[in-house]
């Protein structure tokens, strides 16, 4: 790829916050080189969190926002009708971090050095590896890259066995350059649901091993899943792969549905009314479903958390729910910041006084700007607030 095409697409949006500049890295940025087609790009920004009000502004340019590393903004553009595929990446970051350090050692190494830019990469074969595993994911029911139970590669039959079982619990995590936000409530949760649902809690050294082994040594970044099954002799550990996930930069729209989660305080498999309101949300133009009780009292979203900001505290319904990871992050992060929070029943006609609502899950948090004909306007401080309370969790290696 030429360089000279590297400068027609610069997006312009981050220019507000820049204080590093914006540079070309990766191999089209090294003249010579064979190249990705794909431009990378990375900019120095003041502020990482005023930047995030890039998030919307670079989407109406058509580039997604998707986690990748703790102080950084990580934004791709699709490249065609196949997601796999991107045509840029940038990344925003404080001049002098990690990742900015190293993307331009590297670049500078190679362009100064003709020899060892000849040297043949093995990154560059293992991402070529990737790319042919993230083409094979919509010929794999599941939709992931690497299925492996206990260890191993899953057989078709042990698949279908994993299929047609409803029996068992699981928990969802992003995992950035190989750590994992909160990696041992991760753990705490897969022992405790153990313990409720076959008796006997978890080899958490194990659990930790099948993780390791289903990224490989070529897989960083990731959308990780465990689940521990129901089996004849005894249950068993199964891991997905998919390719990593961030949390849309919109405000959501909620539909509130008549429906709760049995045992709500288990991340369980096989909940049949939960997916069924959560398409027929999608089928009506909404992001999510909003589970609600009698009485109209919220409960959690199909696959979030929600919370409420009054002005001074954070509220979480007081409704069965179950106590997702991100959400517990913020309670303890967000006491640091001198915000409270606290329990409390939430009804649909509550949502108008409210400054902010939110919801979280494992990809992050993001604000409701809708919950069925009602608008609602988020507080800007307080996301502000909220998202500084996010990065300032600390992220644990697998």
């Amino acid at each position: 790829m030429a360089l000279d095409l590297i400068h027609s697409d610069p997006p312009a949006v981050p220019r507000p916050w820049l204080a590093g500049g914006l540079h070309y890295v990766g191999s089209t940025a090294v003249p010579g080189l064979v190249a990705k087609p794909i431009l990378d790009m990375i900019a120095g920004v003041r502020d990482l969190t005023d930047a995030s009000a890039a998030i919307g502004a670079l989407a109406a340019l058509s580039y997604a926002h998707a986690e990748h590393r703790p102080r950084a903004l990580c934004f791709y553009k699709p490249a065609g009708a196949a997601p796999q595929h991107h045509s840029c990446h940038l990344h925003l970051t404080a001049p002098g971090s990690d990742l900015w350090r190293e993307r331009l050692a590297f670049r500078d190494a190679l362009r100064a050095d003709p020899e060892l830019a000849r040297v043949p990469c093995p990154y560059r074969n293992k991402r070529r590896g990737r790319r042919r595993r993230a083409e094979a994911m919509t010929a794999n029911p599941a939709g992931a890259m690497q299925v492996e139970i206990d260890g191993v590669a899953a057989s078709p039959d042990q698949l279908r066995a994993a299929a047609l079982g409803g029996y068992g619990h699981f928990t969802a995590m992003q995992v950035r350059g190989g750590r994992v936000r909160a990696f041992g409530r991760h753990l705490d949760r897969l022992d405790a649901a153990n313990r409720e649902l076959f008796g006997a809690g978890i080899d958490a050294a194990a659990v930790r091993d099948h993780i390791r082994h289903a990224l490989g040594d070529d897989i960083c970044d990731a959308s990780v899943r465990v689940y521990v099954l129901e089996a004849d002799r005894s249950p068993f550990t199964l891991v997905t792969v998919r390719p990593p996930g961030g949390m849309p930069g919109a405000p959501w729209k909620l539909r509130a549905v008549p429906y709760q989660r049995s045992l709500a305080h288990i991340k369980h498999t096989g909940d049949f009314g939960q997916r069924y309101y959560q398409r027929l949300a999608h089928a009506r133009g909404f992001d999510e479903a909003l589970l609600t009780g009698p009485d109209a009292i919220i409960s959690e979203g199909s696959i979030t958390n929600v919370g409420f900001f009054d002005g001074a505290e954070v509220i979480w319904p007081a409704a069965p729910a179950l106590a997702g990871i991100t959400m517990q992050l913020l309670e303890r992060a967000l006491a640091d910041h001198g915000l409270p929070s606290r329990r409390a029943h939430v009804r649909l006609t509550d949502l108008g006084s409210f400054a902010a609502v939110f919801v979280t899950n494992a990809r992050g948090i993001a604000p409701v700007g809708q919950v069925d004909d009602l608008s609602l306007t988020a507080a800007t401080g307080f996301m502000r607030r909220l998202a500084e309370a996010y990065e300032s969790a600390g992220w644990d290696s697998i």
